[in-house]
């Protein structure tokens, strides 16, 4: 596995301004610290790049692992995941009241793959945002 340095890191970091670019938590009000991740994996022969990676949270990083997509239930087929690099979040989503609120089948998809809505984040959210830190 390719390791990813200290000046990537710092780098990734400061594009995405500290903030998880799946959830959009800011790392800052976060207990665990945030990850590089590979948005095309290792094992797929994503490389070790800045044009490869994304800020992601512990939560985030985990639930999506090695996957670069999800099954669509109702559609009953095979949805890329939301790619921080090529995809502008607000295309794909939308915040409502701390539930992040999926716009597309991508964001639908990746919204069910990470989790991003499951009890304890959207009420981290709701949080932070009543006391205006979101």
């Amino acid at each position: 596995m390719s390791r990813v340095t200290n000046a990537l890191c710092r780098e990734i970091r400061l594009r995405a301004n500290g903030r998880c670019e799946y959830c959009r938590h800011p790392e800052a009000m976060s207990a665990v610290p945030f990850e590089a991740e590979h948005v095309i994996p290792v094992k797929l022969e994503g490389p070790t790049t800045a044009e490869n990676t994304a800020w992601a949270c512990f939560r985030c990083n985990r639930f999506k692992g090695g996957a670069v997509a999800g099954y669509d239930h109702r559609e009953q087929d095979v949805v890329r995941l939301f790619n921080p690099r090529r995809d502008s979040w607000d295309d794909h989503f939308e915040m409502n009241n701390g539930v992040i609120t999926p716009r597309t089948r991508i964001g639908e998809t990746t919204v069910a793959v990470l989790r991003l809505n499951d009890e304890k984040r959207v009420e981290a959210r709701r949080t932070l945002i009543k006391q205006g830190l979101w």
